[in-house]
């Protein structure tokens, strides 16, 4: 691509045969090492941006992000689904009211009977060897999750 190139070949190329000599090839390196360093900074960019981008919500690449990330050889981290997820699609309709008061301030709660358990969309099961880093877990699987989906990460 236009952006590969070896900056000090293409500066070699650039100067006219009879200047070729080697003290001015040296000073025209030295001019150019800061433009050599914003090359390399911006090709690290580039590997980490589409390292990134090549993640998308499916639970395979978001497993294969954490485990990249996280556990590169054991590939230990894996992702599951909910137990009760059939409650949370179709629950019995009861209209009963129950009424529950919390605390000393008289605060009441109506909740009807039939209502089901909303929880997690899916389960991240993470290694306890890695309960350090669940603020990172954390991070990347928002950054992956599919937008309005829930989930839970779990320490086994």
């Amino acid at each position: 691509m236009f952006y590969d190139f070896d900056i000090y070949r293409w500066a070699w190329l650039l100067l006219p045969p009879v200047l070729r000599r080697t003290r001015l090839y040296a000073l025209l390196c030295v001019l150019l090492l800061p433009l050599h360093l914003m090359l390399q900074t911006f090709r690290a960019y580039r590997e980490s941006a589409m390292r990134r981008i090549n993640v998308n919500g499916q639970v395979i690449y978001i497993e294969k992000a954490l485990n990249d990330a996280f556990s590169p050889v054991d590939r230990e981290i894996y992702i599951t689904d909910t137990p009760d997820d059939t409650a949370r699609v179709y629950p019995r309709p009861e209209y009963t009211l129950t009424v529950y008061e919390a605390g000393a301030e008289g605060v009441a709660y109506i909740k009807t009977g039939g209502e089901a358990k909303y929880t997690a969309d899916y389960v991240v099961n993470v290694p306890l060897s890695l309960e350090m880093k669940a603020e990172d877990i954390r991070v990347i699987v928002e950054y992956n999750k599919p937008a309005g989906r829930s989930y839970e990460i779990k320490f086994y």
